[in-house]
């Protein structure tokens, strides 16, 4: 994720107080990150002072890319095991409820707990180690310094996160599947139908020949493989006069086709002065991310409009978009041997493994997947 994230921070009324809330909301903002704090979700409420707080909240977590639940132990809960009786101090109870809301809405990995060293954390978030099953960060309410160090952890974690090292991503990639519930939106499905429907059908016959002039059909033209370039333009903000403006500019690029399974498959292209051939395409189906996140957030929840809400929505699913269809087309080659074993089952084996070789060679060493849409292609 090349944007800073944006966080959303629940707290109690006496962490305000004491400071410890703003500290750590200042030092993330610092390191350039987005906060906002829970109170803020409902400020563009009809009536503020009769608020549906759940639906609101559960409309409005998703939007983010992480929750910081500062849980302070100031609170005392009796507790029976068996025969004996203990005191404990413990989080506030909405916080608590607030926790599992935002795992649900953001995934495990990328909920936060900030919390003093007394205040007792329910089974349900201890991982089977007895330590906490979501990243938990300590302070000294006694020590403003603790503040401070707290939130420099938090940004570090953030930051390792979101980092590009491939050691961390391949980490975060095989866990999240495990650690990470369904969120809410439609980019991974959209991802999975585009690598499928246009980026395998694509190259799958590309080596037999390439219409350079998509109604001609007598322009086909044959390339070899290591000739043939794909370019995927996603971009980084997104709305319907940007489809607009990506719609224009594909206009003044070429226009070709390539034989495919049930249909061809049409796309844009530029030739090179070394005989090579650069496709490039703008996944427009993208627009459903755009729509639906447009749905979910007019869902009635007593409040007005909220752009801000959006557009960090749209942001979040357009690098799920980018990140799905990146481990679809991973190395590992499984999506696009399965898709081709199970979907060209009239074809003999050893078509079957050429296809798969083909695509994977294109996929491997001259597909690019460019996240800034900035970078436009030359026309």
């Amino acid at each position: 994720m090349n944007r800073k994230a944006n966080v959303v921070i629940f707290s109690s009324g006496i962490t305000e107080q004491n400071g410890i809330l703003q500290v750590v909301r200042d030092g993330l903002e610092m390191r350039g990150h987005q906060c906002m704090g829970w109170r803020e979700l409902f400020s563009n409420a009809n009536d503020s002072h009769n608020i549906a707080l759940l639906p609101m909240l559960i409309k409005k977590i998703p939007t983010f890319d992480y929750a910081l639940l500062i849980c302070e132990g100031h609170d005392k809960t009796s507790m029976r095991r068996g025969k004996m009786s203990r005191e404990y101090f413990t989080m506030r109870d909405n916080v608590l409820f607030e926790i599992g809301l935002c795992c649900m809405g953001i995934g495990l990995s990328r909920v936060m707990l900030l919390t003093d060293h007394d205040v007792r954390l329910p089974e349900d978030l201890l991982g089977p180690d007895g330590d906490a099953a979501i990243p938990r960060f300590m302070y000294d309410a006694k020590i403003s310094e603790s503040y401070r160090k707290a939130y420099q952890d938090i940004a570090t974690y953030m930051e390792l996160m979101d980092s590009t090292s491939k050691a961390l991503s391949d980490y975060i990639y095989k866990t999240q599947d495990v650690l990470d519930p369904v969120v809410v939106g439609s980019a991974s499905a959209i991802a999975c139908s585009y690598a499928t429907n246009f980026i395998l059908r694509l190259l799958e016959h590309i080596t037999e020949g390439i219409y350079l002039e998509a109604n001609n059909p007598a322009s086909k033209t044959v390339f070899d493989l290591s000739k043939i370039y794909v370019t995927i333009l996603i971009p980084e903000i997104f709305s319907p006069a940007e489809i607009e403006e990506s719609r224009h500019l594909f206009e003044q690029l070429n226009a070709g086709a390539v034989d495919a399974r049930s249909r061809r498959v049409e796309f844009r292209y530029a030739m090179q002065k070394d005989g090579s051939i650069h496709i490039y395409d703008y996944p427009t189906n993208i627009v459903t991310a755009y729509t639906v996140s447009k749905i979910i957030l007019g869902l009635y929840a007593d409040d007005t409009e909220d752009a801000d809400a959006q557009e960090r929505f749209v942001a979040k699913e357009l690098d799920l978009f980018c990140v799905s269809l990146k481990r679809l087309l991973g190395k590992d080659h499984q999506f696009i041997a399965y898709t081709i074993q199970n979907f060209y089952s009239r074809e003999t084996e050893e078509i079957r493994n050429t296809i798969i070789e083909r695509i994977s060679d294109v996929v491997d060493h001259r597909l690019e997947i460019r996240t800034a849409y900035g970078n436009r292609p030359d026309v």
